[in-house]
């Protein structure tokens, strides 16, 4: 499921970019202690969670598709 999460200062590169070009920040985040994929990323015992990464990528590839006017 996708769950909220509070507004975060993730980068203020992106809020510079933003205010040049509209965009968006596109989060990706895995908890799933059943799959043992609770480590976040960058950190060496990360493991990429295969059924939510195919959901970002859909959800991604969406929002490209629906925003670019292609």
């Amino acid at each position: 499921p996708v769950a909220p999460m509070a507004p975060k200062r993730t980068s203020d590169d992106f809020a510079w970019f933003t205010s040049q070009i509209p965009g968006c920040l596109f989060r990706y985040g895995i908890y799933c202690p059943e799959d043992k994929c609770t480590a976040t990323v960058h950190r060496p015992d990360f493991k990429s969670h295969e059924p939510a990464m195919e959901k970002a990528i859909l959800t991604f590839i969406n929002y490209a598709l629906r925003f670019s006017n292609c």
